[in-house]
């Protein structure tokens, strides 16, 4: 071992130590036995440009957030744009070293903590597999796109059920650039999961904590032509980890003060690694000068260096005819196959095509996981880290499964699409039950929800989403809806607007949303026999109404007028817009029934909401 790399490996060692010892950590171990992983990693195996973060061709690599310290030191002393207060700062308030990994770090791809990591990462290697397949599809000798996934855990984060699934879809996909670095940390492994590995050709690496033996291992991975795993056997040294042994630690490696680096090391990584790296990137850039003039590797190159896709979708070139009748379902899927054509940076995820009616033309953008939510989330995930745009489509009672993860979506501004559908007890797949899904969607900050009503609603859903840079859903009902007189695409930008005028001076303001807009029209012209004259007001998104100004608000819901609101969804959450008498919604659950005897329990049937309106509108 020499100087230099001796003396790297104890500063990775000791600043990750001392960055967790006022933590309370209990991953001293881990990060004390990682440092010649992440030392061979970055010296000897990594193709990264530190002085360009978005480099396409740049491997990518994934951490568990037990290992984050020890990533943040490697990262720091090779030249990215990670200080020593930063250093420092780890898991303080805002700090970009936090004990999350963050993708606004330089150097960090993604955020995952120790049960999601290899899901999210084996949408990232798919990613890079489809765009190879796509640039070597027109041509076959570029080697533009080329970079491996790197993903390194603790052998105790590595067995669960869930990543037994991704070890099938890695190798389903041949994802052998995919490779899984496990630190070891139990003194026997699991034979059965191995097994179980083995049966699907896995390529099992074992090798020595030391840099010789890892660096022949990560080599042999990177070479390896199957889907491939490295096992780390930890080290054997017995290392006690307190303040005391971290001070005597720093003094058996001659280090005065871990914060203060001789500008010499920084050199002396530098060189070695320009050595290295400068070679393999000006090759890169010398291939793609081969191909520049070429308009698929420029929309290949510029998409994954910003991670935008420009799409523009023109409703009015859209043209529905206005006998146009179907169920929303299949109107969505029309429209998501408009909106999927315009790119080929657009994926479509489902638990059940068949069922959710999401599938796209282009079979390649299709992607089906049999009713494993998780797996396809993360994988989702993933993707959308790469830069695509994610549509992910399951029946709304699923949507339960993936609150904890909204966090992460929002946190890392990730447009994933979820397309809900199946949302009310009067849809054919779940007629037997209420379910309540719906306003907890509505509940979750930063989370943009759209329940359109009819086609033209759904394709200004799908407008306004093209250009968001945030997490959103699509709730979409089965019920056959018209096309409505009075909708707009255009009108959904403001989450709610007027879709029926009142004909006269109107008594009451009809507030709806999804596949009772239609109800909520009937209604109102039944109404007007008795001297009822309520406009109609539809709600596609109460996030983007919210976000309107005052003055708006108050011209569609005027205070001085009674507000009803009909939705069959819990009433509790319309509160905020009317008073709770006033809500036509469910406040009860009821175990089963038909689609008429459901809507007779909950008084929602015509003469039931006719006779209650009357009602209400004699009280004062």
């Amino acid at each position: 071992m020499s100087k230099l790399e001796n003396n790297i490996i104890n500063y990775i060692k000791l600043l990750s130590l001392n960055m967790i010892k006022d933590d309370n950590s209990s991953e001293y171990l881990t990060n004390y036995n990682s440092a010649s992983l992440f030392y061979s990693l970055y010296m000897n195996n990594m193709i990264f440009d530190k002085s360009d973060e978005t480099f396409i061709n740049r491997d990518r690599i994934i951490v568990t957030p037990a290992f984050l310290p020890s990533l943040y030191s490697t990262l720091h002393l090779f030249g990215f744009k990670l200080s020593i207060d930063n250093l420092k700062e780890y898991n303080k308030y805002q700090s970009i070293t936090s004990a999350i990994p963050k993708s606004i770090t330089p150097g960090i791809e993604t955020s995952c903590d120790s049960f999601n990591f290899l899901g999210i990462s084996l949408g990232i290697s798919y990613g890079e597999s489809y765009l190879e397949k796509l640039l070597k599809k027109e041509l076959p000798k570029a080697n533009i796109l080329d970079f491996h996934t790197y993903v390194i855990c603790k052998y105790s984060e590595l067995i669960n059920e869930h990543n037994l699934k991704c070890f099938k879809y890695i190798n389903k996909y041949h994802l052998n650039k995919l490779h899984l670095i496990v630190l070891n940390d139990k003194e026997e492994k699991d034979e059965s999961f191995l097994d179980a590995l083995e049966s699907l050709d896995y390529e099992i690496i074992d090798c020595k904590n030391n840099v010789s033996s890892i660096n022949n291992a990560l080599e042999d991975a990177r070479n390896c032509k199957t889907c491939n795993i490295v096992f780390i056997n930890s080290s054997k040294e017995k290392v006690s980890f307190d303040e005391d042994s971290i001070n005597a630690l720093q003094a058996k490696y001659k280090i005065d003060n871990v914060f203060e680096i001789d500008n010499s090391l920084y050199k002396g990584i530098a060189e070695e690694v320009n050595k290295r790296l400068n070679k393999t990137i000006d090759k890169w850039k010398k291939e793609y000068g081969k191909y520049i003039n070429n308009d698929l590797v420029n929309y290949v190159v510029e998409f994954l260096k910003t991670k935008k896709i420009d799409i523009n979708i023109n409703t009015d070139n859209i043209k529905i005819n206005d006998n146009y009748e179907e169920e929303l379902i299949k109107g969505n899927n029309k429209i998501i196959n408009i909106y999927s054509s315009k790119s080929p940076f657009i994926f479509s995820l489902s638990n059940n095509f068949e069922l959710n009616f999401t599938n796209i033309k282009d079979t390649d953008k299709n992607i089906e996981f049999t009713d494993d939510i998780m797996t396809m989330n993360y994988f989702g995930i993933g993707l959308s880290y790469i830069g695509f745009k994610v549509f992910i489509s399951m029946p709304l009672i699923y949507s339960n499964y993936l609150y904890k993860d909204f966090n992460l979506l929002i946190n890392e501004s990730l447009p994933i699409t979820y397309i809900f559908t199946y949302d009310t007890f009067i849809n054919s797949y779940n007629n037997s039950h209420v379910t309540y899904e719906l306003n907890g969607l509505r509940l979750i900050p930063g989370l943009i929800n759209f329940r359109p009503c009819d086609i033209n609603e759904i394709m200004g859903s799908y407008a306004i989403v093209s250009k968001l840079n945030k997490p959103s859903t699509i709730v979409i009902g089965s019920e056959k809806v018209s096309k409505l007189v009075g909708t707009n695409p255009k009108y959904v930008i403001a989450g709610a607007y007027r879709v029926k005028r009142e004909r006269g001076e109107a008594t009451g303001v009809l507030i709806s949303s999804g596949a009772e807009v239609n109800l909520a029209l009937k209604l109102a012209e039944e109404l007007l026999p008795y001297n009822i004259d309520l406009r109609v007001v539809t709600v596609p998104s109460i996030e983007l109404f919210e976000s309107q100004s005052e003055r708006y608000k108050y011209t569609l819901l005027p205070s001085d007028l009674k507000t009803f609101v009909l939705e069959f969804s819990e009433s509790k959450f319309w509160r905020g817009y009317t008073k709770a008498k006033y809500i036509l919604g469910i406040d009860k659950y009821t175990s089963s029934g038909s689609k008429q005897e459901l809507l007779n329990y909950y008084n929602l049937d015509m003469d039931s909401l006719k006779t209650r309106i009357i009602e209400l509108m004699k009280d004062n």
